[in-house]
């Protein structure tokens, strides 16, 4: 489609560091696009150009800023999809997708594209877990400190404008796990991915706990954000 690699020709260098930390970069965008949205549609149906258009827009809140309203971010999102194909229901579509796309939980009336974004989002992190480790600590190493030197376990909440460590952000992303919306979403994560996510883990909070001489509470951070697949992993 000639809309597509004429939008990726625009987004391509804003989604370049600096302008974007790695792990939310053009390579994620195209990685969702091209290798998660087939897979994604064998048990899920959506247009697929609609699904890659929407890959490569959703990135638009990091490129632009984190804290930049959706009032500032929606006129330009609907300023790129005037030169698309899509019809006006389309680009409604696509636009509310990213506008939703970074909410904590599923909606049972939740568009097809939009659950496809969000799969793809999390699965893109998951089923390779050094790409989640570096994105964690690429994104976050720059707001927060690797490990909160006074509490350091026992994590709280996992939104993240309350995150306060990389260590939290790690329990963010194994708590997407329990959080895709179906079996056939969660067989895309191997799961040799996410037992060596809980092992990267469970040696850095040995470490942690080694720095900080506090008693090292890992496993149960572990068990909360795996909930019932706690023992498919452990």
């Amino acid at each position: 489609m000639k809309y597509l690699a004429w939008l990726k020709g625009v987004l391509e260098p804003r989604y370049t560091p600096p302008l974007v930390p790695a792990g939310n970069d053009r390579l994620h965008c195209d990685r969702m696009a091209s290798y998660w949205g087939p897979r994604i549609r064998a048990f899920l149906d959506f247009d697929l150009q609609e699904y890659e258009v929407t890959c490569w827009l959703h990135n638009l809140d990091v490129s632009v800023s984190s804290k930049m309203p959706w009032s500032k971010t929606e006129p330009e999102l609907r300023g790129l999809l005037a030169e698309s194909p899509f019809d006006d229901e389309a680009r409604n579509r696509i636009v509310d997708a990213i506008k939703q796309h970074a909410k904590f939980k599923d909606s049972p009336d939740d568009s097809t594209i939009l659950q496809a974004l969000r799969i793809a989002d999390k699965v893109d992190k998951l089923d390779d877990a050094t790409m989640g480790i570096i994105g964690a600590c690429a994104m976050r190493g720059v707001q927060v400190l690797a490990y909160d030197p006074v509490r350091p376990f026992n994590y709280a909440s996992t939104e993240e404008s309350k995150l306060r460590s990389i260590y939290n952000d790690f329990f963010r992303q194994l708590e997407w796990y329990g959080m895709l919306p179906s079996d056939e979403a969660r067989a895309l994560v191997s799961d040799d991915s996410m037992r060596f996510y809980v092992t990267f883990v469970r040696r850095f909070a040995t470490f942690i706990a080694r720095a900080t001489g506090l008693t090292n509470e890992s496993e149960g951070d572990i068990q909360k954000a795996l909930g019932v697949y706690y023992s498919r992993f452990a």
